[in-house]
């Protein structure tokens, strides 16, 4: 009798296929899935990327009274390009940091990727060092921007207080008006992260264009973290961005797709 109540107590309790996973995360892009795609979901059609081979040159330009150098990119093919401006981080520019614009370039973009250390004697990972809000909204030059498109940008003075770095977003935020895409890890640091939702909520809130992508398992560099430190969800996130970057782009540049 034992060994039939017990049966009859399984029987009772729902199939294990049937319950819920111990644990979800919603990510931010997962609320509405404007990422979706029917055709791939549906009729296995996956998007082609553009590829092309890429050329680059070395050139400079004067501001004020210092000669930056600047790595320019392109197609070898010849035609008209949409062009965009590649913003280094506090790494500055290195053998691993060259292959984004590179692979920009690939998409089918001119892009523009000046040094900004180099022309002025800044050793790379400076202690002080400014946030690319700046170079749109600071230096008012929205008015020739198409778009924004960052990877996990410090959305605030990093000279700032430790208040300032964990509680609030930069106030340049709250001027900016182009569209606006941003990728990021799951593993980034808590106060970039926060900084990062919470402008996005902002720039939601006034009805602005504003995505955000967290790829789940990775941290900061997923694009271009060396091959001996690369894990598997570096690769899917950097190949994954970088189509996602391009079409925004080009859709805001008002380029054929």
């Amino acid at each position: 009798m034992r060994t039939l109540a017990l049966l009859l107590v399984l029987l009772a309790l729902p199939a294990a296929a049937t319950h819920e996973p111990w644990s979800t995360i919603q990510y931010p892009q997962d609320k509405d899935k404007w990422w979706w795609d029917d055709a791939w979901w549906e009729r296995g059609r996956i998007p082609v990327p553009r590829n092309h081979e890429v050329i680059a040159r070395e050139a400079t330009y004067r501001s004020g009274e210092v000669e930056v150098p600047v790595g320019i990119y392109r197609p070898k093919q010849a035609g008209a390009f949409p062009v965009t401006v590649f913003l280094h981080g506090r790494r500055g520019v290195d053998e691993l940091t060259r292959l984004v614009p590179l692979r920009i370039a690939a998409r089918g973009f001119v892009v523009v990727a000046p040094d900004l250390y180099a022309g002025r004697f800044v050793e790379t990972f400076p202690i002080r060092h400014d946030y690319a809000l700046k170079a749109l909204v600071t230096k008012k030059r929205q008015d020739r921007t198409a778009c924004y498109v960052s990877y996990y940008p410090h959305w605030q003075d990093p000279n700032a207080p430790e208040p300032m770095q964990v509680y609030q977003y930069a106030p340049e935020l709250d001027s900016l008006s182009v569209p606006v895409l941003v990728f990021l890890g799951e593993h980034e640091q808590y106060q970039r992260t926060r900084s990062i939702l919470a402008g996005m909520d902002a720039l939601r809130g006034r009805k602005q264009e504003a995505r955000v992508i967290v790829y789940p398992g990775v941290g900061r560099e997923f694009e271009f973290r060396p091959p001996n430190a690369r894990t598997l969800a570096d690769d899917l996130a950097a190949q994954d961005s970088l189509p996602r970057a391009a079409a925004f782009m080009r859709r805001h540049l008002g380029a054929p797709e």
